[in-house]
């Protein structure tokens, strides 16, 4: 807050008092931003448990979403209601999709990963039910020798694959979110430049 001279013509005198008002954004990145940033890396982090893993994996992922939506709500609870969507929304909606997609991609991998006995819960790769050795008979020296497909292929190329993915979104989603955060702080700043300046000049109606 300050004060100046009103600029204005004779006889009027007078002074303006400024009251400069602005939203502190400390808080909120220490509370809400770094917690879900470090949320979203521990559900990301599942990918380098082993991709049999499955009971592992899913724990922590369901772990995480359910910080994330029990943050979300406490979070919801002490703003402000409107009708729009704000920024804050739009992060842990985006948040929460993350988990979610990671859970999806751990499914899909269990899914492809067939056990060799329906009572197998060892978190070690089965041996496949699939017999790696050819019958003996007369083998083409002049082919080299072709090995099987791999039984977990596809299930290792879903992990990998979905990692990729899920390493992507998240790192656009940040760029796009901090970017658009940025650009506003920026704007509100210019409009505040604005206000001051025309509050500056004439004797007030």
């Amino acid at each position: 807050m300050y004060i100046e001279r009103l600029k204005s013509e004779e006889p009027y005198s007078g002074l303006v008092t400024v009251i400069m008002m602005q939203h502190l954004y400390a808080t909120q990145l220490v509370t809400i931003f770094v917690p879900t940033t470090l949320i979203n890396l521990i559900s990301f982090a599942t990918f380098c448990f082993k991709w049999f893993d499955f009971q592992n994996r899913i724990m922590v992922s369901l772990t995480a979403l359910l910080v994330l939506s029990t943050l979300f709500a406490q979070i919801s609870d002490s703003l402000p209601k409107t009708s729009y969507f704000k920024l804050i929304d739009i992060w842990f909606f985006g948040s929460i999709l993350f988990s979610f997609v990671i859970i999806i991609i751990h499914t899909l991998v269990e899914y492809h990963h067939h056990y060799s006995s329906p009572n197998h819960t060892s978190p070690t790769p089965p041996q496949s039910s699939r017999t790696f050795r050819k019958p003996i008979m007369v083998q083409d020296l002049s082919k080299p020798p072709q090995d099987p497909p791999h039984p977990y292929k596809r299930a290792m190329l879903i992990d990998r694959c979905g990692c990729f993915l899920a390493t992507c979104f998240y790192v656009i989603f940040f760029l796009a979110f901090w970017g658009i955060a940025f650009s506003q702080k920026l704007s509100e700043n210019a409009k505040q430049m604005v206000a001051v300046e025309g509050n500056m000049t004439g004797y007030p109606d």
